[in-house]
């Protein structure tokens, strides 16, 4: 079977990725990853560091939270290097703070309230859950919604999910959740 060409609209391929696809095209560097700093000015400089600041961004959105510490402290280490040749003062507290975090995450079901009006309690999902279930259910992480699993008619359901969930690890929970209620 002969694969779909990539560089032209196909109607068969979902999902396209290309070079640099996460946003982590970084500036030219040497063999040892440090900037080569010995042609640039020193507003040349403070410009790379500023596009270093935007790429950390952009990188941010794309990309899962061990793969962002990993490329924060690379980062980190090139803007000190710059500032070292600027002889700026280097920050202190950047070595610990990149450092790799415990991969274990504690995330707790959000709490229903009590609605006094219909007397019975009840989750918030802001209109994108339309029945009633016990199967309903948001999760919370750092005190901010990051799940939310509901029905919105009979046999279906609706699932909205943010970092720090993949689409995978959403699903499977929200699975989880309907199977484990089914037997």
């Amino acid at each position: 079977m002969k694969s779909p060409n990539l560089n032209t609209r196909n109607p068969s391929v979902n999902l396209r990725v290309g070079n640099n696809a996460v946003g982590s095209k970084l500036p030219k560097t040497t063999i040892d990853g440090i900037i080569s700093t010995s042609d640039l000015t020193v507003g040349q400089l403070r410009a790379e560091i500023r596009t270093i600041a935007q790429q950390v961004s952009q990188i941010e959105e794309k990309i899962t939270i061990d793969m962002l510490n990993d490329i924060r402290g690379d980062l980190q280490q090139r803007v000190e290097h710059i500032k070292a040749v600027l002889g700026e003062p280097l920050m202190i507290e950047s070595t610990t703070k990149y450092q790799k975090k415990p991969r274990t995450l504690t995330m707790t079901n959000k709490t229903p309230f009590w609605n006094e009006q219909t007397q019975v309690y009840q989750l918030d999902f802001g209109g994108r859950v339309t029945q009633e279930s016990a199967k309903n259910f948001q999760i919370e992480y750092n005190s901010e919604q990051v799940m939310q699993f509901g029905r919105i008619e009979n046999g279906a359901y609706t699932l909205d999910f943010r970092q720090p969930f993949s689409a995978i690890q959403a699903f499977a929970i929200a699975l989880a959740s309907i199977t484990q209620r089914l037997k």
